[in-house]
């Protein structure tokens, strides 16, 4: 019997033996290629390049197959009113509420929000909100008067017709009607009958980075071209009306807007790529479930109630969704050098503590300098104090957070549809420039925080301006946060003086109507005239 190594050497004589044949006659084919005449050379090499070419689409479609599709935004558009009449400054939305059954403390709480909120003089606010009775018609009203126009816009804008749209994603927090909203759309453009539509309802602010991530899904099928999401919100009926402080915040903020964004797979003329997606859901803590709820107070208003926990809750959204981001998008110099950070910090400390005997708690860890690997942001518009809190988070200059300042005190809150008011700011102030990184961050309820990434993919120069189309040279100036943004009228009104009067005109009203039921049942029962009631009184 043969040993194992006398087997393995057998072997491997086999292996070198074939290999040496192999080898020579490979040498031998090629001294007979070249010792033919030009012309078989020629056609053999022509015979030989469908052979290349087949093999070059093999891989090719290998590498598409494995490889990710890539998604652009092509364009997209915002809603401005043109209707004079839903312009609101603070100063009215107070003298307006005023009308309602608010409390002395419930108009002074709004009042002393609306001085320090951010907010301007032209936010959109639709006529219906300030009624006593808020119908499902007024609402629909709104959804159409902001999200028909948007669109209208964009699909001009782009030369791109409605029929061509193969994904529909609508969203909208606080207003979900039947039909939806995206089948009122369909209906409207006469979509055809084969698109994929959604409505996203209760996602709250940080809804539209969740529809960009369905429409990713649905772009990566090669056989699906075009996909238009509708971020917006509906207020018309969720304005509130009673008394409870924690529910009074969001009369304050939110504004009717609406952003309409065409998604493609094909990159023809578009501005951006897209680039990343991070979503963070924080909701499994029953704090952060109920820090934004909608519900209805101890009198059954329904409203928005916002706990103070919410600031802590953004948080701790924020830091899971950076952790998750920054490791993506950093360049490796900005990791080393915030490794190197905390190292240095934790050796400052342990010599305070272990060596110099010094009593200090641990100091917090800086965020990584996100400004050196981003040139635009655009953090949602979630009110003066939540911009306040990001820019000293991130350390980011006036200008780097202006787009959000501004669009706070040219629109309000526009919920989902922020982040791309921002983006128009950025566009017409010409900040956008070629391979630029812009990162789009909102919070919603639930608790959620989610970021897109884009990259620029041109320089863009806004032509048509999409921020301020009345005032195309509009740069926001940070000064007009110093000024009163509520006017000495309204500053100077006593709201218990308000109150009283408003509790006598309804009790006159009260009375009068009282009056007019027993008149007519006396005289139906009596058979007296009107006359002879009159003469009696």
């Amino acid at each position: 019997m043969h040993s194992f190594k006398n087997i393995i050497q057998k072997q491997w004589d086999n292996v070198q033996y074939r290999l040496n044949n192999g080898i020579d006659a490979l040498t031998n084919l090629s001294e007979k290629f070249l010792m033919q005449d030009k012309k078989f050379r020629t056609y053999s090499l022509i015979a030989f390049v469908p052979v290349i070419y087949f093999i070059y689409r093999v891989l090719k479609w290998t590498i598409k197959a494995v490889l990710p599709t890539k998604v652009y935004v092509r364009d997209f558009q915002v809603f401005q009113t043109a209707d004079a009449t839903w312009k609101h400054s603070n100063s009215k939305m107070l003298r307006e509420a005023q009308k309602l059954n608010f409390s002395v403390n419930s108009l002074n709480f709004m009042r002393k929000v609306s001085k320090h909120n951010g907010i301007g003089s032209e936010v959109a606010v639709p006529h219906a909100v300030f009624t006593s009775q808020h119908t499902l018609e007024d609402a629909r009203v709104e959804s159409k008067a902001v999200i028909f126009p948007t669109i209208k816009e964009l699909l001009e804008k782009t030369g791109i017709q409605a029929s061509q749209i193969d994904v529909l994603v609508t969203t909208c927090a606080l207003f979900v009607p039947l039909p939806s909203l995206s089948a009122m759309i369909v209906n409207e453009f006469k979509m055809k009958k084969d698109i994929h539509s959604f409505s996203l309802g209760g996602m709250g602010c940080s809804a539209s980075p969740i529809g960009v991530d369905i429409v990713n899904s649905f772009l990566q099928n090669k056989n699906l071209k075009y996909a238009l999401l509708i971020s917006t919100e509906n207020i018309s009926q969720n304005y509130y009306v009673g008394n409870d402080a924690s529910m009074l915040l969001p009369n304050t903020l939110f504004a009717a807007g609406c952003a309409a964004v065409l998604l493609t797979n094909v990159n023809y003329k578009c501005k951006y790529l897209l680039k990343e997606i991070v979503r963070t859901h924080i909701g499994a803590d029953d704090n952060a479930h109920k820090c934004i709820y909608k519900c209805t107070d101890q009198d059954g208003v329904p409203g928005v109630r916002l706990e103070k926990s919410i600031i802590n809750n953004a948080s701790k959204a924020m830091l899971n969704n950076t952790t998750r981001l920054f490791s993506r998008i950093l360049p490796v110099s900005i990791k080393i050098d915030y490794v190197w950070q905390i190292i240095k910090t934790y050796l400052k400390w342990i010599i305070k503590t272990k060596i110099q005997k010094i009593s200090t708690t641990y100091p917090k860890y800086e965020i990584p300098k996100i400004n050196k690997a981003v040139d635009n942001f655009c953090f949602h518009t979630g009110g003066r104090g939540v911009l306040d809190a990001m820019q000293a988070q991130f350390n980011l200059s006036d200008a780097q957070i202006a787009a959000s300042r501004a669009s706070l005190f040219m629109y309000g809150n526009t919920s989902s549809a922020s982040i791309w008011y921002e983006l128009a700011y950025h566009e017409q102030t010409n900040s956008v420039k070629k391979n630029n990184t812009v990162w789009q961050v909102a919070f919603g309820s639930g608790f959620k925080c989610n970021s897109l990434v884009l990259k620029a993919l041109q320089t863009v120069n806004c032509n048509k301006t999409i921020f301020d189309r009345y005032n195309p040279d509009f740069v926001f100036d940070p000064e007009v946060l110093n000024k009163v943004l509520v006017d000495d009228e309204q500053m100077n009104t006593d709201y218990e003086l308000v109150v009283a009067k408003n509790l006598k005109v309804k009790e006159d009203k009260e009375y009068e109507e009282a009056k007019k039921k027993f008149m007519s049942r006396f005289i139906a029962e009596s058979g007296a005239s009107i006359k002879q009631l009159q003469e009696v009184e």
